[in-house]
């Protein structure tokens, strides 16, 4: 790749990101500060129940947004309620409101809510039951997954490839992981175009939480030995104000943005609903004016 291409790469890729918003109070107005155009992921967890994600994505396709819902496998339940519908439900209300692009992650929780462990079980069930999408979305772990093993992972990825169009790759902080990874994933044929997830603008004190709670760093009450090797890495990256910056990933990308055999679609940003400084530093990037936050913003504040 030229040097001109590699500079302009990651700007080029920004322009069109697709941002990852929680369904809680006040997502509405926090959508309305991205691009009319902007492709916004609506995620789930078990404390929000999938009728909340339901409920945001529906609403935000009304206002013309184009909405990737999250369907986690394992937060589909067998007992509908309002909070936390069937299958079917699910697919009929997206068909209703227009959502084409679904994501399809497994779902972090220990005991299913019905009758699907896995997400390739939920992507079966999607095409038995006569409903396609434009595309489909799957996760995937360059840091691995603290549930499951790799090569589980490796097969899963595998055969999810005949259901799904691409792959979001889970945060991780080290560029030259994500890079052995994508070579490893390509070497073993997974083809599927990947988006690079990337931390938002965040304050520092959400990072030591988001770190656990994704797998990045291990629970210190279940692996208290494995916790303590880990933080000495991690916190390496925490004292730095730069460590954690989206810019530290996306420079240590931009070599390999343009390159076929790595087949990076473009960024997928975890925002945590952190929009506005979020968007401020998209905004520069993309004008190629790319600076590090400033003292009291963003990674540097306590």
């Amino acid at each position: 790749m030229s040097r001109r291409k590699e500079q302009s790469a990651p700007a080029h890729l920004l322009e069109h990101p697709r941002f990852e918003l929680l369904p809680i109070k006040g997502i509405t107005d926090q959508a309305l500060l991205l691009p009319k155009d902007a492709k916004i992921t609506i995620t789930c967890s078990q404390d929000i129940g999938l009728g909340a994600t339901l409920r945001a994505s529906k609403r935000l396709a009304h206002r013309g947004f184009l909405v990737v819902p999250h369907i986690p496998a394992r937060l589909v339940s067998n007992d509908p309620d309002e909070s936390n519908p069937d299958i079917r439900t699910i697919l009929r209300d997206l068909k209703n409101a227009d959502i084409r692009e679904i994501f399809v992650p497994g779902g972090d929780v220990e005991e299913p809510l019905g009758e699907f462990h896995s997400s390739l079980e939920l992507l079966y069930m999607i095409m038995a039951l006569g409903y396609s999408f434009d595309e489909i979305g799957v996760a995937s772990y360059p840091d691995g997954h603290p549930l499951i093993d790799d090569d589980i992972l490796l097969e899963a990825l595998k055969a999810k490839q005949a259901f799904a169009t691409y792959m979001v790759t889970q945060i991780c902080f080290d560029p030259k992981v994500i890079v052995r990874w994508l070579e490893n994933m390509r070497a073993e044929g997974v083809t599927l175009p990947a988006y690079i997830g990337i931390l938002g603008i965040l304050p520092r004190r959400k990072i030591l939480d988001i770190g656990i709670r994704i797998g990045v760093l291990p629970d210190p009450s279940s692996h208290p030995w494995e916790f303590m090797k880990q933080i000495i890495r991690f916190w390496k990256i925490l004292i730095d104000p730069k460590g954690l910056h989206p810019d530290k990933i996306i420079k240590g990308l931009a070599p390999y943005l343009c390159d076929e055999g790595y087949n990076i679609l473009g960024f997928h940003i975890y925002t945590f609903n952190q929009i506005e400084p979020t968007e401020n530093w998209r905004k520069e990037l993309v004008s190629s004016k790319i600076k590090n936050p400033k003292k009291g913003e963003g990674y540097g504040k306590r």
